[in-house]
């Protein structure tokens, strides 16, 4: 944890019983600079809550009381829908890697909503923040070429630039290259803050 903490940074804290989902999500949370781990709900900006595997959805009730905009860790799309109607600003699925993570936890930060794909189907409209959804769509990146695109994906699932050139059987230069691109026309600085603003966007799926 840092001592000294930047204005940007998001506070995060981790809501749940088991520590194997601890240990994985603060290892996600520890990939982004522009995130800091807290122990304590009341000193977080936004908080990670797993309800746990096999819970019902009665037990979304919980999420208001966190006081603070929950990403919540739901298994379908029945559970998602509780969830955001609970209140929760985002739904993610466990496992998630960790740039989209980030992504997503400072994107909620920002009064966004983030959810899966899987879960965007069954999102009934008053679910979501009015906020967030009187706030103006971004025009999508027409500026990326379909190959961008495909490595935008590839990067919000936390692929490496060599990861990315095998996946798509280019080389590492060119990889870089696109990745480069990338961050250049989304107005980015790092992987991370391209994710976010392609999420926003809507040019990837969390």
């Amino acid at each position: 944890m840092r001592s000294e903490l930047e204005p940007d940074v998001v506070r995060v804290a981790i809501v749940t019983a088991d520590p194997l989902v601890r240990s994985a999500l603060s290892t996600g949370i520890a990939f982004s600079p522009e995130l800091d781990l807290v122990d304590d709900v009341a000193q977080a900006d936004v908080a990670v809550w797993d309800p746990g595997m096999g819970a019902g959805t009665e037990r979304y009730g919980e999420i208001a009381a966190l006081r603070v905009p929950a990403a919540v860790l739901a298994g379908d799309a029945e559970h998602a829908s509780a969830a955001l109607a609970a209140g929760a600003r985002a739904v993610l699925a466990r496992g998630l890697a960790a740039p989209a993570l980030c992504a997503a936890l400072i994107a909620i930060a920002r009064g966004l909503t983030v959810f899966d794909d899987a879960s965007r189907a069954q999102v009934v409209p008053e679910a979501i923040d009015p906020a967030a959804a009187r706030e103006p769509a971004a025009t999508p990146g027409e500026e990326l070429t379909a190959r961008e695109l495909q490595v935008l994906q590839l990067l919000a699932a936390g692929l490496s630039n060599k990861a990315i050139a095998r996946e798509l059987e280019i080389s590492e230069h060119t990889a870089k290259f696109h990745v480069n691109g990338i961050l250049a026309k989304l107005g980015a600085s790092s992987r991370t803050e391209a994710v976010v603003a392609a999420a926003r966007r809507a040019l990837v799926i969390l």
